[in-house]
């Protein structure tokens, strides 16, 4: 009984090894805060996913002010689009630059029920991104742009595939996995006990 215990453990190690290695930050990446903080937050996310636009009002900006912005976590968002109106709104939130992306994924969220109620969707997504910058054919070509689209289809696909992300958000707090909405408190508690 006890090797069957120490082999189930040991496997399990292996398996949090291999998850760990799959965070690890890539070239398109873009981390908002220290890229050296102690704990690592990734983000799988779709736009069009109502539970992960909860997460950016309630959760998201506490995290940002209690946790990131002080350096003690960086936070890494990363695109799992299901369907082809969140795939628009990543390649947009790319589109915007590393340095405006974190306002253009917040305000998305934040406008969400408008924009995905409204009976143009993609000039509602057009006008938000107007309102951050940029102008219809800086849209038009980002929607069209081939390597981007493949891109963010990759992260996709390596979510669901490396990762068995099968549902948004799913949270990685270095080694540990948080699948759909909790409270702020669930994350404090455990990047808390990351820090230790």
């Amino acid at each position: 009984m006890k090797k069957i215990a120490l082999f189930t453990f040991l496997m399990s190690l292996v398996a949090l090894t291999a998850q760990a290695a799959k965070l690890e930050l890539t070239e398109h990446d873009v981390v908002v805060g220290d890229k050296d903080a102690d704990v690592l937050v990734v983000e799988y996310a779709s736009m069009t996913c109502g539970h992960c636009a909860n997460f950016h009002k309630d959760v998201y900006p506490k995290l940002k002010e209690e946790y990131i912005d002080t350096g003690k976590v960086a936070f890494v968002f990363r695109h799992m689009p299901w369907g082809n109106l969140a795939l628009a709104v990543s390649k947009i939130t790319e589109c915007a630059g590393e340095q405006s992306r974190d306002k253009f994924v917040s305000a998305f969220f934040n406008t969400q029920n408008d924009w995905l109620r409204s009976k143009d969707p993609l000039a509602s997504i057009a006008q938000i991104a107007k309102l951050g910058g940029m102008d219809k054919g800086q849209v038009d070509t980002c929607l069209l742009n081939a390597e981007l689209h493949e891109r963010i289809i990759k992260q996709k696909e390596h979510g669901m595939g490396q990762l068995a992300i099968e549902s948004t958000p799913t949270v990685f707090i270095n080694d540990e996995r948080i699948v759909g909405t909790r409270s702020y408190e669930t994350y404090k508690k455990m990047i808390e006990e990351k820090l230790k």
